[in-house]
């Protein structure tokens, strides 16, 4: 699993970048989940990289705490 931030959402795929100034992600799906309905740029989120590359599935966001849900 992967850690990144999305820089774009669009018909189902996002676009994401790994750390600060890393690498950015082809579009890729976002796991179906009523709590994925509202990904926006900027969110942070989670990614399961297929076959050890950039791209994968979008599983959605997380929580920590330094970065708590949203109100």
């Amino acid at each position: 699993m992967k850690t990144a931030i999305v820089t774009s959402v669009k018909d189902g795929m996002a676009t994401v970048r790994y750390g600060a100034r890393g690498e950015a992600s082809n579009p890729m799906p976002i796991l179906e989940n009523p709590a994925n309905a509202s990904l926006n740029p900027g969110d942070r989120v989670v990614v399961a990289p297929l076959n050890e590359k950039k791209d994968g599935i979008v599983l959605g966001r997380y929580w920590n705490q330094n970065n708590p849900p949203g109100e």
